[in-house]
């Protein structure tokens, strides 16, 4: 009898690969849909993204995060936050994301004083399947300092719409935004850090804006 010693791994590995191109296409569509443009106005610092010079207000927040604590806009002010959205059960952009942000914070932690460093919250777009104990221990293989939260379905829908984080669930994949929101310590979205992250790229274009909003 013939053996095919390598046919399992050769199977799980076409399967992610499908996973990995349907969740591009839905990402590719998701764009298509909404086609929005970030709100800026000839930016004074050029970075990898989208610097705001009259930056948007935060809307109103309230969400639990992975140690059971309410997470406000309150909780957001008085320094600076990056905020991205994403779900737990996601097979490329948010481990890839949350990898680079993790890698952005080590180089900054070298570079400025712990009082700049700025605090990174992972936001569920999935709260059906996102419970606080997965939560915990999604945020906890990247960086157990960064924040996961989350709160209901109807809750998480306004957020996305007000600010303008496409979100697409399409015969149960979803598909997400992937920018990096960047907000002022006066609870303000200051930048959009765009897809690909890179954590040199992230950590040089922080500071600039840190350093000129002193």
């Amino acid at each position: 009898m013939e053996r095919t010693p390598h046919t399992k791994p050769l199977k799980t590995w076409k399967k992610w690969k499908i996973v990995i191109l349907i969740d591009l296409i839905i990402l590719g569509i998701i764009i298509c849909f909404f086609g929005f443009i970030r709100p800026f106005s000839h930016p004074s610092i050029k970075i990898n993204g989208v610097y705001i010079e009259n930056p948007r207000d935060l809307p109103d927040i309230y969400l639990i995060d992975q140690h059971g604590n309410a997470l406000t806009k309150k909780r957001l002010e008085g320094h600076w936050t990056l905020i991205f959205f994403g779900f737990t059960h996601c097979p490329m952009i948010c481990p890839t994301t949350l990898d680079a942000l993790n890698k952005m914070y080590a180089i900054l932690n070298k570079r400025i004083s712990p009082a700049l460093l700025p605090q990174v919250v992972f936001i569920s777009v999935d709260p059906e399947h996102d419970t606080i104990e997965r939560l915990k221990q999604f945020i906890n293989k990247y960086n157990s300092q960064f924040i996961a939260a989350r709160t209901d379905n109807d809750k998480i829908k306004n957020i996305e719409k007000q600010l303008s984080v496409p979100v697409k669930n399409i015969n149960g994949s979803i598909a997400h935004d992937t920018d990096i929101l960047l907000v002022n310590p006066k609870g303000k979205v200051q930048a959009y850090f765009l897809y690909p992250h890179y954590p040199e790229s992230m950590a040089d274009d922080y500071q600039k804006i840190v350093a000129i909003k002193k």
